[in-house]
């Protein structure tokens, strides 16, 4: 019923009004209250926090937060999960197409801006990670690389929870997102920051600009990156959709796997080209 009331609603405006609200300052005598009772409703673990609540001066830097150093354990030689989050599907792109939810699909070209992007993906594979309000909402390299791309696609800002998925075709091809292309040894691999209702800003920690105007802006040099390095971060919470080569190593995941930032997604070394790999076997 939420759906179809915000279908209705000027959402762009009221994610505007959430979003300045969110970044008014909170006297610092309220701070622990006011931050210490989100948390206790959505369940988020305060003791990993970088710094006493005290010390954050509004809502949205309480929610954007950091986490203590070394609590998330970046694994070794892996694709690595890029945020703590719920698997919500997960798979293989099929005919160029992504599953939203179950019986439910949207087509790869709509969700990067292009066909062109798209390309580098076909027969690729792919996670969809939906960050909930108890979670950390920083988003991490999930491969070593460099960043050739980054790419601002406008759209409208549903809700991306549970509902909205099984209501919304074509959700997260529909709402704003940013997308991230990195070039590694492994492979290559987009990572797709989606904006929602009240969450109307991304900010991409490689490029100040990159959620200005729309279109594709492109890196020469290209800036290296490390699995783990931070990447981008939510202004409030959305969804991630991380779309891989078909070289790239990453395994599949039930929907509903709970996933943490650093945990291991898959084998990351040097692949062999598909040419590579015949010459290899011609010789046997």
């Amino acid at each position: 019923m939420l759906v179809e009331i915000l279908r209705f609603v000027p959402r762009r405006a009221l994610t505007g009004l959430i979003g300045r609200a969110a970044r008014t300052r909170v006297p610092r005598r309220l701070r622990g209250a006011v931050y210490g009772a989100f948390a206790r409703r959505v369940g988020a673990d305060l003791s990993e926090a970088d710094r006493p609540l005290g010390d954050y001066a509004t809502f949205q830097d309480f929610f954007a937060r950091r986490l203590r150093d070394g609590i998330r354990p970046i694994a070794t030689d892996a694709v690595v999960s890029p945020v703590d989050a719920t698997v919500v599907s997960a798979g293989t792109v099929e005919r160029g197409r992504l599953v939203q939810v179950k019986g439910l699909t949207y087509a790869l070209a709509d969700l990067l801006g292009g066909a062109d992007e798209a390309a580098a993906y076909l027969d690729g594979r792919y996670a969809t990670f939906y960050l909930h309000p108890r979670d950390y909402h920083r988003i991490h390299a999930p491969i070593d690389g460099r960043i050739i791309a980054s790419r601002h696609v406008p759209g409208g800002l549903f809700p991306v929870n549970p509902e909205a998925c099984a209501k919304v075709p074509a959700l997260f091809a529909t709402n704003e997102r940013l997308v991230t292309t990195i070039e590694g040894d492994v492979g290559r691999v987009a990572v797709v920051k989606v904006a929602a209702l009240g969450v109307g800003t991304v900010r991409a920690f490689y490029d100040d600009a990159a959620w200005e105007g729309a279109g594709t802006r492109r890196y020469d040099p290209a800036p290296s990156i490390r699995r783990g390095d931070e990447l981008a971060t939510f202004l409030m919470g959305s969804t991630v959709v991380l779309v891989a080569e078909r070289r790239v190593g990453l395994r599949d995941f039930a929907a509903g796997t709970p996933v943490r930032l650093g945990e291991a997604m898959g084998e990351a070394r040097a692949a062999e080209t598909d040419s590579a790999k015949d010459v290899a076997s011609a010789g046997r």
